[in-house]
């Protein structure tokens, strides 16, 4: 319910970006009382206040609180206001759910009490991405780079990875799960056995992308060339917010510009009449368990090498 809350508010701000452009406009959530608002560079989490109020307890370091009285449809009111800059609304996400779910009458307090408790969970956020993530996204960029080319641009907003997804590429019958590194081909890690699970008429593909020591393509190179590509305004705002989530920075840190080569592609289709695990298998795995990962032997799996024309021309099963 947390997660589906949080895409809820994820397309509020999304609908309240991409409907006012000038001046503060707001958009009623449909859970809360508060409000949502875009002033042309920001988006706004409205709180209602009786009269105006000057908050005066701890900041966040990246966001800006402030007062407003707005002329709405049934008359004038009054708002403590927090500002989130585009590139940091996936991170704060988590935190405006938190006080928008938070039943504290005295606005305030509401925001003392929550921005102390962020400030510590957010000073432990900016880390860069580890040598085991950065190859995990060169293979996804990878991927939407063969995507784009076989369909369009739009190919973007199937790219569910870095905004927590349970696949890396999703639709409603076709779905695509990419495994990125050193020895991919011997085994690689599941974090949710429902990711290779497929729906009963769905399609599944696994996609095993092996890298080596050579000096092909670096992640700040991928970014670089996929932002050149991406000529489409809304796709390219979409392709930045999604690795912007994921905390990465283009040219952060120098691990960002190391080289790795594409030694193969290969992929298996995985569907529910070709299933990864049997059934009375999958069913005798307790769920209860929670954060657990699952090594997965590659190494006995039917895979195929793949041409790179052949992952471009999986992006149409999108669209069927």
């Amino acid at each position: 319910m947390a997660l589906e809350r949080m895409k809820l508010l994820a397309d509020a701000f999304e609908m309240a970006r991409s409907s006012y452009t000038t001046g503060v406009k707001v958009h009623s959530q449909p859970f809360s009382d508060d409000l949502i608002g875009f002033n042309g560079s920001d988006f706004l989490l409205l709180l209602p206040t009786h009269g105006l109020k000057t908050y005066s307890g701890p900041r966040l370091s990246n966001l800006e609180i402030n007062s407003y009285e707005l002329i709405l449809s049934d008359g004038p009111k009054c708002f403590l206001s927090i500002a989130v800059p585009y590139e940091k609304l996936w991170k704060s996400i988590a935190f405006l759910l938190e006080i928008i779910q938070d039943d504290q009458q005295d606005q305030e307090l509401r925001l003392e009490e929550i921005i102390r408790k962020w400030n510590d969970k957010w000073s432990l956020m900016s880390l860069p991405l580890s040598g085991r993530e950065i190859r995990g996204l060169i293979g996804e960029l990878l991927v939407l780079k063969l995507l784009i080319k076989g369909s369009n641009q739009g190919i973007v907003s199937n790219w569910d990875g870095p905004l927590d997804g349970l696949r890396d590429f999703s639709s409603d019958y076709f779905s695509i799960e990419v495994k990125s590194g050193y020895d991919v081909l011997e085994s690689c890690w599941i974090s949710d056995l429902e990711q290779l699970n497929p729906p009963a008429q769905g399609t599944i593909e696994l996609i095993l992308v092996k890298l080596n020591d050579n000096e092909d393509i670096s992640l700040d190179e991928l970014y670089s060339e996929l932002c050149v590509e991406i000529s489409d305004e809304e796709s390219l705002n979409a392709f930045k917010f999604r690795l912007n989530a994921i905390g990465y920075v283009h040219a952060e840190i120098p691990e960002y510009s190391i080289n790795y080569g594409i030694e193969s592609i290969h992929s298996l289709s995985i569907t529910s009449e070709n299933p990864l695990m049997p059934n009375d298998v999958y069913a005798m795995i307790p769920r209860f368990v929670e954060k657990i990962k699952y090594k997965l032997n590659t190494s006995i799996l039917p895979v195929s090498e793949s041409l790179p024309e052949e992952i471009s021309s999986l992006a149409e099963r999108f669209s069927n």
